[in-house]
């Protein structure tokens, strides 16, 4: 089987399992939580950053615009990620499965109706 397989198989196994981490912790308050999750996010974030290899930002990428869009999709996921710890810290695991099972598929119904896109099969 193929490595692309393995890394999907490995991804999955880990997002599952996550709930029982999350219980363990269930007495940490779900801001504490996020807020960690905030500060080693950008201490990976930095780490990445500051990689040899990496290229430097193109001159003019970072416009008044991106930095609004990546805001609000920070805040966007940072809502989700305290929404998430505090379900499965209050017993709502099934319910935050379905919600991320069901995601996706909003997404894709929303790109059909709201951005007109169409689907089309897979080659």
């Amino acid at each position: 089987m193929s490595r692309g397989f393995w890394l999907g198989v490995s991804a999955y196994s880990i997002w599952g399992l996550f709930p029982l981490y999350w219980k363990l912790v269930a007495d940490v308050p779900a801001g504490q939580v996020l807020a960690h999750r905030i500060v080693w996010s950008c201490v990976a974030l930095v780490a990445i950053l500051a990689w040899p290899s990496r290229r430097r930002l193109q001159r003019g990428t970072l416009t008044a615009r991106v930095v609004l869009l990546y805001l609000a999709a920070a805040l966007l996921i940072g809502v989700n990620w305290y929404m998430y710890v505090w379900a499965v810290g209050h017993d709502f695991v099934v319910e935050t499965s379905l919600g991320y099972y069901i995601t996706p598929l909003v997404n894709v119904l929303l790109g059909v109706v709201v951005l007109g896109e169409r689907l089309r099969p897979t080659k």
